[in-house]
């Protein structure tokens, strides 16, 4: 990664929206931030799940960082390593009560 990447000094959970080129969809991650590059829109996260799909109770994409997954929302399996993130165009920050949803969907 370039010069411009940020590592994160004290890992933290976060909600990593990724758009890759081409893609009519975006991909909403959750897991733990290893490291960031803004310039190039590439993130790594450790013990990543993806929302599958996220109900109205969610709030959105940004809800998912401010509550979790709610409702009828589909949560995938938990990564057990790290996957590294292209095209993001967004990394927020979780609250305690979402990472609590997070972790409570099987």
């Amino acid at each position: 990664m370039a010069t411009t990447k940020k590592t994160a000094a004290k890992a933290k959970q976060v909600v990593v929206i990724s758009k890759p080129v081409g893609s009519n969809w975006a991909r909403v991650l959750q897991g733990t931030l290893i490291d960031y590059d803004r310039k190039d829109g590439h993130a790594v996260l450790e013990g990543a799940r993806q929302a599958l799909y996220y109900g109205k109770d969610s709030g959105g994409e940004v809800g998912l960082a401010a509550v979790g997954p709610k409702g009828d929302s589909r949560v995938g399996p938990k990564l057990p390593g790290r996957v590294e993130v292209p095209g993001v165009v967004l990394v927020a920050d979780c609250t305690a009560e979402a990472i609590t949803a997070w972790e409570s969907r099987k």
